[in-house]
């Protein structure tokens, strides 16, 4: 037996006119958490949800028209960082 699912996901560009922003804030019950061993290995945890929110960032990323350095940072359990402390950046490279 063979599962099959589709993951869709839509939004309107406006990056040209600075109007799209990427919501980085996961929904209920979507977690996210990153974590650097001390071996220097990064690990991913997420919920089911949560990995299809980061799914969606990913995606808006890879299809908005943001120019290469367009970046954001979020904390280790993927809120808006607060600079506070370690946390991910997420960047459009050249």
């Amino acid at each position: 037996m063979t599962n099959q699912r589709e993951f869709v996901h839509r939004f309107v560009d406006n990056s040209e006119e600075g109007t799209l922003s990427i919501d980085v804030l996961p929904d209920a019950p979507a977690e996210i958490e990153f974590k650097v061993e001390s071996n220097g290995n990064i690990w991913i945890s997420a919920s089911r949800a949560g990995w299809l929110h980061l799914a969606r960032v990913v995606a808006e990323l890879g299809l908005a028209s943001y120019e290469p350095g367009y970046h954001f940072h979020v904390d280790r359990q993927f809120r808006p960082s607060s600079g506070a402390g370690p946390e991910v950046t997420f960047e459009i490279a050249d």
